[in-house]
């Protein structure tokens, strides 16, 4: 294909994920667009995909500040190295999307985006603390969200950031700062609440029993 055909297609993907009414269909063009946004980004090219994604996420239209959301979780999901010149912009989106007032789902994917963008954090040779420092901070926003869905009663969403939890527990200490003691707190209380829908309770002690595995200093040390 040449160069004005392949801009075509793209341009029509994008008002297609932005536009179409029908969720499952603007699901799907996201994902396509992210899957062309990772080979271009990878060659350079596409240059301004990112920073349209982030000013659309910015943007005062709920249903597009989603729509961006979830494009830029399905780029991050492939764990593409082009995205590392990104992470101040995405840690500053992502901490104002994660409290979006107007849809709890846009909260729950910028949770889920965030755990990718700590992934590009750590991978870098060395890490900035800075930026460690940001994402560790943002780590109760997260507990928040899943606050909010265990709440609303959405078990799939608490399942999806119950696994960004459970992937924090895996980050350079960095990253995390002070926050699992209280995360294993948390999911102390989570675990032994019978208001909670069982499935969630699952989720926490299932936290709990990788905590003991992969952090035990740090449960020591919080005196659990």
């Amino acid at each position: 294909l040449d160069a004005a055909t392949k801009t075509q297609i793209k341009a029509s993907l994008l008002q297609t994920a932005f536009t179409e009414p029908k969720e499952i269909i603007r699901h799907s063009s996201a994902r396509v667009i992210a899957a062309i946004g990772n080979q271009e980004l990878e060659s350079g090219q596409w240059p301004d995909l990112v920073p349209s994604l982030i000013q659309a996420a910015a943007s005062d239209d709920a249903q597009s500040r989603q729509t961006a959301v979830f494009i830029l979780l399905s780029l991050l999901e492939d764990f593409n190295t082009a995205l590392t010149v990104y992470i101040d912009d995405l840690l500053n989106l992502f901490s104002q999307t994660i409290n979006d007032t107007a849809s709890l789902e846009t909260r729950s994917l910028s949770a889920q985006a965030l755990n990718n963008v700590s992934a590009l954090i750590e991978e870098q040779e060395n890490i900035d603390s800075n930026q460690a420092a940001k994402f560790a901070g943002l780590i109760p926003s997260v507990v928040n969200v899943l606050d909010a869905v265990i709440k609303a009663d959405d078990t799939t969403n608490a399942k999806l950031i119950y696994n960004c939890l459970n992937d924090f527990l895996l980050l350079d200490s960095q990253l995390t700062g002070n926050a699992i003691p209280d995360l294993i707190k948390l999911s102390l209380q989570i675990a032994v609440n019978d208001q909670i829908d069982e499935d969630v309770r699952v989720f926490g002690i299932q936290f709990i029993i990788s905590a003991l595995s992969y952090r035990k200093s740090k449960i020591i040390q919080g005196k659990l």
